[in-house]
C-alpha cells in the first residue's frame, strides 16, 4: 500500500531495469539504516521483457516487496528513476497494461507502506549507480540456461501507463473520418504509438532527462514534456503516428538544445527498437 508517514523508514529499495546486449534484467538494492542488506538481480521473465528497462524496474520493485513481506518489514522508502511507477500507484496516471495493472495491484494488496523518492539516473548518488551496475551486469553476466529477452516489435510492446488528461489537455476520443487521417483509439496506429511512448521515455530518463507524458491527443500523436531539473517544463516532443507521418517526431522550439537532445535521443532509440 501506498505509505502516508512523512517519517523516513529504516529500511529503503533502490531499484533498476536494464536493456542490454538483447536482455531485459532488473536489481535492487535493500539498505537497513544507510547500509546495504539484500541486493539481487536478472533476467526478467517473458512477460515483463516487451517493455525493456520499465519492465526490468516494476519487476525490481515486484521483487523488493516480495523481499520486505518475508522479512516483516513494515515501511520503506523506493527509490527509482522511472517516474510512472509511483504515478500508477498512486492513481495519478491510469495503469492499462499488463505489467502496470500488476505493479499496481501488488504494492496496494501489500502489508508494506512504501514512500516513493523520484531519483535522477546518472546523477552520482551512489546507491542508485550501484544498481545501475548491478542491472548491467546480470545482462552481461546471465545464470546459465537464461536467453535473451526478445526485442520486441512496438506492436507487440506492453504500452504506458496513459495519464487521465483533461478535455483541456487531450482530446482523445475523436475518431477519423473521411479523409481525416487520424486514427482513432484502438487502432493499430494508435496501439503502435502508445507502444512506444514508455519504452523511450524510460530511455530518455537513463539519459538523466525528466519528461512528464501528456497522452494521446487528437488520436495523432503523443506528447511528452521535457524538464529541467527543477520540473519546469522546457520543450514539447510530440511523436506523430498517423498513415502520413508514421513515428514522426515534431518538437518545440525547434532551435532548443533540449529539442535537439531529445530529437537525438529519439533517433539513437529507433535504431534498437526495431519492429
Amino acid at each position: 500500500m501506498p505509505a502516508s508517514t512523512a517519517e523516513a523508514p529504516s529500511y529503503e529499495v533502490y531499484t533498476d531495469g536494464s536493456y542490454l546486449n538483447g536482455k531485459v534484467t532488473y536489481a535492487f538494492i535493500i539498505l537497513h539504516n544507510g547500509e546495504s542488506v539484500h541486493e539481487a538481480g536478472g533476467i526478467v521473465p517473458p512477460s515483463f521483457a516487451h517493455s525493456r528497462q520499465v519492465g526490468g524496474e516494476i519487476y525490481a520493485v515486484l521483487e523488493a516487496v516480495e523481499w520486505f513481506e518475508a522479512n516483516d518489514v513494515d515501511c520503506a522508502s523506493v527509490h527509482y528513476d522511472f517516474e510512472n511507477l509511483a504515478l500508477w500507484v498512486q492513481g495519478r496516471y491510469k495503469a492499462n497494461t499488463e505489467i502496470s495493472r500488476t505493479l499496481v495491484d501488488r504494492v496496494r494488496r501489500s502489508p508494506v507502506n512504501l514512500l516513493w523518492r523520484k531519483v535522477r539516473a546518472h546523477t552520482g548518488v551512489h546507491w542508485n549507480e550501484r544498481v545501475d551496475q548491478l542491472a548491467k551486469h546480470a545482462a552481461q553476466n546471465p545464470p546459465k540456461g537464461d536467453s535473451p529477452s526478445p526485442a520486441p516489435s512496438p506492436s507487440q510492446g506492453e504500452g504506458r501507463g496513459k495519464v487521465t488528461s483533461s478535455p483541456s489537455l487531450s482530446e482523445a476520443g475523436h475518431f477519423g473520418r473521411g479523409g481525416d487521417e487520424r486514427a482513432g483509439v484502438g487502432s493499430p496506429l494508435i496501439d503502435e504509438l502508445e507502444s512506444i511512448v514508455e519504452p523511450f521515455q524510460a530511455a530518455v530518463a537513463a539519459a538523466a532527462i525528466d519528461t512528464r507524458y501528456v497522452g494521446i491527443l487528437n488520436n495523432m500523436y503523443a506528447r511528452l514534456e521535457v524538464l529541467d531539473p527543477d520540473g519546469k517544463r522546457v520543450a514539447l516532443f510530440d511523436l506523430y503516428n498517423t498513415a502520413k507521418k508514421r513515428l514522426n517526431p515534431v518538437v518545440s522550439p525547434a532551435e532548443s538544445p533540449a529539442s535537439a537532445r531529445m530529437i537525438e535521443l529519439w533517433h539513437r532509440f529507433r535504431s534498437t527498437y526495431r519492429r
